[in-house]
């Protein structure tokens, strides 16, 4: 009875530790160039890549970046954030064809990524895609030599977008910064970005969007420069489905076809906008409607205007 007892109680005792997990999550998590994903990913024992770090980070936790290296790409698929605080390079670089990062985080999640270099070589796919989640910010980073797009925010739930201090550049076959939300509603604010030398510099298309509310893009303070097609694209679906971009305290200059280019179910405003050396300021679609405030310059074009815009003169704000 003894034997059968004790080899009860082993047994009990082995079925506990085998489905006990190998590591516990943490709240901050750490990477280093000297790091090593079998650690603990803690300050004094950091991991070498963010992949390995997300894995040993609970959801709404932190990853901090400790010295320069390149940390590999990553899916992230909770609430995190990644931190670079500034003296050292972050780096991720794409393989040929595959993407950066991809966000497939839950509905309710913030996914926030600060200080980070996103390369491409032009050869990986996308440097950040977007899928789900409630929120993200992109901070003080830059993105740059995709294959196809910088940015690719391309919601499938109800989200928010914020990038700001960010450089976008050197991705020519398709836009730097390109949203195409799939449902309603999403809102996306830019502030302080510089985008240039792509396809497109920003492009917003909301002809994807299921629901009855509209997806509204605040553009500010901002530089989009050297796009070849145009240097900011805003695209609606239906009526109860606008698309609609403010433009505000920015740059669109140098442009090979169009400044801003504004199709069907759209609306564009702008206020304090400086529009230079571009092959044609704007171009329209029936349907889209361009909103001045009499702030705004038109300087060395080739021409004004080309298309079908319908053009509002609105109050100066």
């Amino acid at each position: 009875m003894k034997i059968i007892a004790a080899f009860a109680v082993g047994f009990a005792l082995a079925s506990t530790l085998s489905t006990a997990p190998a590591q516990a999550q943490a709240t901050r998590t750490f990477v280093s160039p000297t790091g090593n994903d079998g650690a603990a990913c803690s300050l004094a024992a950091p991991c070498r890549t963010f992949a390995g770090a997300i894995a040993q980070t609970n959801s709404g936790g932190e990853i901090a970046v400790l010295g320069t290296a390149g940390y590999g790409t990553l899916t992230i698929d909770r609430a995190i954030s990644i931190v670079n605080p500034g003296g050292v390079e972050a780096g991720i670089a794409a393989p040929s064809g595959a993407d950066g990062i991809t966000i497939n985080a839950g509905p309710n999640d913030t996914v926030i990524l600060r200080g980070l270099t996103v390369e491409g070589a032009r050869t990986g796919r996308n440097g950040i895609v977007f899928n789900t989640g409630a929120r993200l910010e992109i901070i003080d980073s830059v993105v740059r030599n995709f294959a196809t797009t910088g940015i690719f925010f391309q919601p499938t739930t109800p989200s928010t977008l914020l990038i700001s201090n960010t450089r976008v550049l050197d991705n020519p076959n398709s836009a730097g910064i390109y949203l195409l939300p799939q449902v309603s509603p999403v809102q996306a604010t830019i502030d302080h970005v510089t985008v240039e030398n792509n396809n497109y510099g920003i492009y917003v298309d909301a002809s994807n969007v299921t629901g009855g509310t509209s997806v509204w893009t605040s553009i500010t303070n901002s530089v989009v420069s050297s796009n070849l097609t145009a240097g900011i694209g805003n695209k609606g679906k239906t009526s109860f489905n606008l698309s609609v971009v403010a433009v505000k305290d920015t740059t669109v200059r140098n442009i090979n076809a169009h400044g801003i280019e504004a199709a069907q179910y759209s609306s564009t405003s702008l206020s304090h906008v400086l529009m230079d050396s571009n092959a044609t300021d704007f171009y329209c679609s029936a349907g889209a409607v361009i909103a001045t405030d009499g702030t705004n310059t038109s300087y060395a074009e080739g021409s004004y205007s080309s298309g079908a815009c319908t053009f509002q003169k609105v109050t100066p704000y």
